[in-house]
């Protein structure tokens, strides 16, 4: 059985807070395997540090374009259970592989999004199709 539920946010940092209760809330409703707090927090802050990183480098404007996220879960049917949130924007394109490596010194203010994402996601997958960014990610229950 699949569990499906989507939102559309603004291109606006203040549209964070609602995303992660979005997040938190398909997260907690799901009933085979029950995430605990610390998994769900995980999985908030890889789709905070996401939907920032599309805010701030994908030029898009924010009074006029949406950035979509769909969470899915298999979590009755499977044999190994999976989370998958898909987030759609119009921005322009990106490539992790040009995104500089984080600085861990004392000097080192933000650049740690794509490390958090890949510390707490099993899979990140980016595209560019038709003139969109797709970046889905999967988590293993």
């Amino acid at each position: 059985m699949k569990y499906n539920q989507q939102i559309d946010i603004e291109c606006d940092l203040a549209a964070l807070p609602a995303m992660r209760v979005f997040i938190r809330q398909f997260c907690e409703n799901l009933s085979h395997p029950k995430l605990t707090d610390e998994k769900i927090h995980q999985i908030e802050l890889a789709a905070h540090e996401l939907v920032a990183n599309i805010i701030q480098h994908a030029d898009l404007n924010p009074s006029k374009d949406k950035i979509k996220i769909s969470a899915t879960s298999n979590h009755l049917s499977e044999e190994h259970p999976t989370l998958e949130i898909l987030f759609l924007d119009h921005g322009k394109a990106f490539n992790p592989k040009d995104a500089p490596d984080p600085q861990f010194d004392e000097n080192s203010v933000g650049g740690f999004g794509l490390y958090i994402i890949e510390q707490f996601i099993d899979e990140v997958i980016y595209q560019r199709v038709n003139g969109q960014n797709l970046t889905y990610i999967k988590v293993h229950l």
